[in-house]
């Protein structure tokens, strides 16, 4: 039996023109957790995945969700700018 369940792709988002973040569920060693993950474009024009992305538990991504929710505010009381 393999350790690697199946994964269940929600979004994807064009990072660059040769990376998009990937938004997902997925599943290791019997334990299902969110997944956000960057993916490169391979020679082949196939996608795949880099180690560069994050597995959270549902209550680990429901903070950062909040946490991305006030930065979404904040960008848009500054208009996108930083600072």
């Amino acid at each position: 039996m393999s350790e690697q369940g199946d994964f269940i792709e929600i979004t994807r988002v064009q990072k660059n023109s040769r990376e998009q973040i990937v938004v997902g569920i997925n599943t290791y060693r019997g334990v299902t957790f969110a997944d956000v993950r960057i993916y490169y474009e391979k020679t082949n024009g196939e996608w795949a995945p880099t180690g560069k992305g994050v597995g959270m538990r549902r209550e680990q991504a429901l903070a950062v969700i909040l946490g991305l929710q006030d930065a979404v505010q904040r960008l848009g009381a500054t208009d996108g700018e930083p600072g």
